[in-house]
């Protein structure tokens, strides 16, 4: 057998910082929390889990913050959409967050979901 050898240098060339420790990006956590509403929405619904005090004890949040995650499923569909397909804000601050919801949230109907949701949408970014 004959060995075969080779020289390999390992360096980085003047490469700043930020480039190199830029964290993976990931889905806004407006998006994991209406994923999170659904899931904890199917696992009640299939017996999974008891209830929604069972479900707050098990993912170890209070009852009414529980409330506060499954209220985004009574948004608009066309929104929950839009949530779910929100890309990372490279800055790492969010844009939409679930307080800013609520009062969306709070409205009766759909069309004044989606009328409020647009205008929270041409608010300036942060």
């Amino acid at each position: 057998m004959t060995a075969l050898t080779s020289k390999v240098t390992f360096g980085v060339k003047h490469r700043r910082l930020t480039e190199i420790a830029a964290p993976p990006s990931r889905p806004p956590r407006i998006a994991r929390l209406v994923a999170l509403a659904h899931l904890v929405d199917e696992k009640v619904a299939t017996g999974v889990l008891r209830d929604h005090t069972h479900a707050a004890s098990v993912l170890g949040i209070s009852s009414p913050r529980l409330s506060q995650l499954l209220n985004l499923l009574h948004l608009a569909p066309i929104i929950q959409q839009q949530i779910l397909l929100l890309e990372p804000n490279a800055k790492g601050r969010q844009r939409i967050t679930e307080r800013a919801l609520r009062p969306i949230v709070a409205l009766v109907g759909w069309d004044a979901q989606v009328e409020a949701w647009n205008d929270l949408m041409k608010e300036p970014r942060l």
